[in-house]
């Protein structure tokens, strides 16, 4: 189940993206990226892959995109007083928050990582309040 969220996520990263001559894909190591399924749909994209340090977020546009979702669906469960899901309804839910996003999320965050970069070489590699 979590291969498949993540080639869905990795294709809806890319297709979503306002840039559709860019195929970037920026991930940090995390195992379930390694997997044979996810470097097959990436390959299948002709997406080129971009391996930034571990536990980086700063450097992840991936990790951002998490965070906002995160947050978009603690802002659910509060509005909504959702105090428990089946997988299944949280899965949904996720997957209906990221369908949701808008592009042009997706495109800043990439954007930023100029600014980004930036600030953390300007602070030797530690992390950074963006």
């Amino acid at each position: 189940m979590l291969i498949s969220f993540t080639e869905t996520l990795i294709r809806k990263l890319l297709r979503k993206s306002g840039n559709r001559n860019s195929k970037l894909f920026v991930h940090d190591n995390c195992p379930v990226l390694n997997r044979a399924k996810a470097h097959q749909a990436l390959k299948a994209m002709r997406a080129e892959l971009f391996t930034v340090p571990p536990r980086s977020p700063n450097l992840n546009p991936t990790e951002n995109i998490f965070k906002i979702i995160k947050r978009d669906l603690k802002r659910q469960a509060l509005r909504n007083d959702i105090t428990y899901k089946t997988f299944e309804q949280f899965s949904k839910r996720v997957k209906c928050t990221l369908y949701s996003m808008k592009s042009d999320v997706i495109d800043n965050t990439i954007a930023s990582m100029n600014k980004r970069l930036q600030l953390i070489t300007k602070h030797k590699g530690k992390r950074t309040r963006y």
